[in-house]
């Protein structure tokens, strides 16, 4: 009799900790159910507050930005990217020749500011001392295989700009077009401005 009650007893035992152990896993599985749902509950408010605010976002129209009368030599001050003066200067060249009685210049691209310098260093638009200084400035830091200007040499630069040299069919208006666009579409201060490589087609091969 008492071995019986020693078996009854001892399988009492087993099945109380057997019992333990299935409640200890179904507490760490609802734990882990919970941290599940917590995590996917941040998950879709976080999705709802990027979706609040895409939805506060103007889209620009074909991806152009419009620079309406001068431009502010330091739009992007605010978020650490200053656009250089001498860039400034001609931008507003650029906006200065554009703008007509109507209204404001039309959209202002990497491509359509590079075609137009392109004018200005073949001869055809004058320039004010300051910016053929810019130009010359423009020259040196797009500097290529085909035609060189050393750093700090403004002066021989600026001389540059008056040669017979710079008009030679060798180098178009294709040419400078090309250079300037392939050196302005990687400054990182004009990042924000729309590229617009097609703009270079207008212009002969």
């Amino acid at each position: 009799m008492r071995k019986r009650k020693k078996i009854l007893s001892d399988d009492l035992v087993q099945n109380c900790e057997a019992g333990s152990a299935i409640e200890k896993e179904l507490l760490e599985a609802v734990s882990l159910h919970e941290t599940i749902d917590k995590y996917l509950l941040q998950v879709i408010n976080l999705q709802r507050f990027v979706q609040e605010k895409q939805s506060t976002i103007v889209p620009s129209q074909g991806g152009d930005i419009v620079y309406p009368g001068r431009v502010d030599p330091d739009p992007e001050s605010s978020i650490g990217h200053k656009i250089p003066p001498w860039i400034s200067s001609l931008m507003n060249k650029y906006t200065s020749h554009h703008q007509t009685s109507e209204g404001p210049a039309a959209a202002l691209t990497i491509g359509k500011l590079s075609v137009f310098l392109s004018s200005c260093l073949c001869g055809e638009i004058q320039c004010s001392s300051e910016e053929k200084e810019a130009l010359a400035v423009l020259l040196q830091a797009s500097n290529d295989q085909q035609l060189c200007f050393a750093d700090g040499e403004v002066g021989g630069v600026l001389a540059a700009l008056s040669s017979p040299s710079l008009h030679r069919p060798t180098l178009s208006r294709r040419y400078w077009a090309s250079r300037v666009y392939n050196f302005l579409s990687k400054v990182i201060e004009l990042k924000s401005t729309v590229i617009d490589p097609k703009a270079l087609d207008a212009l002969p091969i």
